[in-house]
């Protein structure tokens, strides 16, 4: 979908998206050697469904569009963040619109917008501001899946029910990223999950200590087993 997608925007949205879907998932399945089978099919034919009602599901008209812009920002001596945004759209010679797709379920991606620690967005717009001088005016990451959108800001004239730009969005982000840096630089390593769902990707889980076990030992032949 992301290369489909970058295809479809790098035409100016005239291409045949659905066209770009099936070139890049049969090259997909080349290049990964994926065998033909009921799932693979299950999963192209639904894909292919969405890839259909993208092209008429864009809301705004900008003067540019840019897919997967490249960025490089120093964040503190020494140490720079580097990263991809999927697409950003020139609305002017000054705003712009930043748009992450997601190919989760549209729960698990509404949680990015509620989860203070995910900094995906603000660093974006940082990225714009301070590659390309652009001010971010609404970032929304799009659940394709589902055809949904979530983020902060406002696109003149569409309505899209987009929480409010906190005021100091992008500041604050910084911090928190120059905070954890600086922590780890010191030695300060420690567990901080912000949502406990994510914990069963650890893979230090079993020996974390932000929750205790609570379960007893037992006693065995003389020794002591959890």
């Amino acid at each position: 979908m992301h290369e489909a997608l970058e295809e479809w925007l790098q035409s100016n949205r005239r291409a045949d998206f659905v066209a770009l879907f099936d070139e890049a998932f049969a090259k997909a399945c080349r290049e990964k050697h994926l065998p033909p089978g009921f799932r693979l099919e299950v999963e192209r034919i639904f894909l292919r469904g969405i890839a259909a009602k993208v092209s008429t599901t864009e809301q705004w008209t900008p003067i540019e569009t840019q897919a997967e812009v490249p960025f490089e920002l120093p964040l503190m001596p020494g140490v720079d963040i580097k990263g991809r945004m999927d697409r950003i759209d020139r609305m002017n010679d000054t705003d712009c619109v930043i748009i992450d797709y997601k190919s989760g379920r549209a729960k698990r991606v509404e949680s990015f917008i509620q989860n203070r620690a995910k900094l995906q967005g603000p660093l974006y717009a940082l990225a714009a501001r301070e590659k390309l001088g652009l001010r971010t005016i609404a970032m929304m990451y799009v659940a394709v899946r589902e055809d949904k959108r979530f983020g902060w800001g406002a696109v003149p004239g569409v309505e899209l029910e987009l929480l409010p730009m906190p005021e100091d969005w992008i500041e604050a982000a910084q911090a928190m990223v120059v905070s954890r840096v600086e922590d780890l630089l010191a030695g300060l390593i420690e567990a901080r999950p912000t949502e406990e769902a994510d914990c069963r990707f650890c893979d230090f889980r079993k020996a974390c200590h932000v929750k205790e076990d609570k379960r007893e030992l037992v006693r065995v032949a003389g020794a002591e087993l959890v």
